[in-house]
């Protein structure tokens, strides 16, 4: 008759079987998606919001000159047209 020890079975010859696992304890597939899939909810807004560039103004308002001001090329100019007197339109 098999009995058992505190570390595992003994065998009719007297052999003791260690049936404890080794190492960490195991993890399944699901409950460690599950745990990553929570964390990425939080994690991604803050990767999100600290590597974000900021965005650019359309055109080129905060930059350009109005009519009369001087100018070299269309894009100085706010409506485009810089004319050949060097002033924008």
């Amino acid at each position: 008759m098999e009995e058992s020890s505190e570390s595992g079975i003994n065998t009719a010859d007297g052999a003791d079987v260690d049936t404890r696992a080794e190492g960490p304890p195991r993890t399944t597939r699901r409950a460690f998606l599950n745990a990553v899939g929570r964390k990425a909810v939080y994690a991604t807004p803050v990767l999100l919001t600290l590597t974000a560039t900021p965005a650019m103004a359309t055109g080129h308002a905060a930059s350009c000159s109005p009519a009369g001001s001087p100018c070299s090329v269309d894009h100085d100019c706010c409506s485009d047209n810089c004319l050949g007197n060097n002033t924008c339109s």
